[in-house]
């Protein structure tokens, strides 16, 4: 565990051991505020879209830099699937490219228990809605896209 301390001339984390490491400051005290301004999107996601399960911000190395999910959605393994799903979003990222379609903006694939709409930030980054079968796909597109233009200046590649 580190411990912060700070100085007028600059931030230093003291990790175990006693050895010491510069911080840029904007960064650490950043963090915290962009993964509860996350956290609070993708909560704002799921209770507005009847029968969401849960949502996640995936990268496109296939990790989560944060996750909502209901109880239900917590026991459904909604984490793994999305990871699962970044090679497709490669993939059809890749083909759209290659085949000169266009840049891919949404994939909604659709299981017998679970309906996954992915709705991309950019080429790095995008937000996963895991629906129930009954649940409403259109407004959960709505609120992928008003999630997608709240948060887009945080995802600027």
């Amino acid at each position: 565990s580190s411990i912060y301390s700070h100085n007028s001339t600059a931030s230093k984390a003291v990790l175990a051991g006693g050895r010491s490491e510069s911080i840029d400051h904007r960064t650490f005290f950043e963090i915290p505020l962009c993964q509860t301004m996350f956290k609070e999107a993708l909560q704002n996601i799921v209770e507005k879209t009847d029968g969401s399960l849960g949502a996640l911000i995936m990268g496109s190395d296939g990790l989560s830099v944060e996750r909502f999910f209901t109880q239900e959605g917590t026991a459904a393994n909604l984490d793994v699937a999305a990871a699962e799903f970044t090679s497709l979003v490669r993939g059809a990222m890749r083909s759209g490219n290659d085949l000169d379609l266009g840049h891919l903006h949404e994939i909604v694939v659709v299981l017998g228990k679970v309906t996954f709409l992915m709705r991309l930030f950019n080429r790095e980054y995008f937000v996963c809605l895991a629906l129930k079968p009954e649940g409403n796909l259109g407004r959960g597109r709505y609120e992928l896209r008003k999630a997608e233009l709240q948060l887009a200046t945080e995802f600027t590649v």
